[in-house]
């Protein structure tokens, strides 16, 4: 099973940023891809916290998560500091990167 890493904004409105990363775990699931999702697991498994101040270690947790994967999916159009990070070491570590968001949009339009 192909790995995806989840690429989407989690600074701001996180209670929304982890709810659209959710569903484009969903979405990664539903279309046979296990997807890694930094937003969903990193905070709760290790307890670490953006709020107080844990946001270089979150990041760098994240990359070492990115370096397992198959493919990085950028999943909205707006590009966050921290996404933009993450898209630059997918394309350092040679890691297929794909705008999902695009994708799917163009998909759905066909039909």
């Amino acid at each position: 099973m192909k790995k995806v890493y989840i690429c989407a904004p989690f600074t701001g409105d996180t209670k929304k940023n982890i709810n659209v990363a959710r569903r484009w775990s969903r979405t990664a699931y539903k279309l046979g891809y296990l997807p890694i999702c930094m937003h969903i697991y990193l905070e709760g498994a290790t307890g670490l916290n953006e709020d107080t101040g844990d946001r270089k270690e979150l990041l760098r947790l994240g990359l070492e998560m990115l370096k397992l994967c198959d493919e990085c999916w950028i999943c909205t159009k707006k590009i966050s500091k921290g996404m933009e990070e993450e898209i630059d070491n997918a394309g350092a570590f040679d890691i297929k990167i794909r705008e999902i968001y695009k994708e799917i949009k163009k998909k759905n339009e066909k039909k």
